[in-house]
């Protein structure tokens, strides 16, 4: 980390506060929520949480898809106060799904959070 910068300030993103469903596997299999979440990361709430540098594969379920996001991770950070649970890098296969779930969350923070009908 470039001296005299803090976390927040080397995002790449927007971070947004947002509970939402996240599943996973790696080591085992996991059903946890998000304390927020940005394009780049999130923070799951774990009460056991993985150790630094386990990857993790991760289907987040966002209310303006119908269908979970698919995605890899890596745990970066490990928290147990005040909320127990792991930062997560998100690992995106392409530009395209980095900039797809950029724009579900900005729709998100914009409280534009429903599913549209066909």
């Amino acid at each position: 980390m470039p001296h005299g910068m803090s976390p927040v300030e080397l995002r790449r993103s927007p971070r947004i506060s947002a509970e939402l469903s996240v599943t996973g596997k790696r080591p085992v299999y996991f059903h946890a929520r998000t304390r927020d979440a940005s394009a780049d990361g999130l923070f799951i709430r774990l009460a056991d949480p993985f150790a630094v540098g386990t990857r993790l594969a991760l289907h987040l379920r966002l209310p303006t898809c119908e269908v979970p996001l698919e995605m890899r991770a890596e745990v970066v950070r490990v928290s147990h106060e005040p909320v127990a649970g792991a930062g997560v890098r998100l690992l995106h296969s392409s530009e395209a799904q980095r900039a797809y779930l950029e724009g579900q969350l900005a729709r998100l923070a914009r409280g534009d959070g429903g599913i549209p009908s066909a």
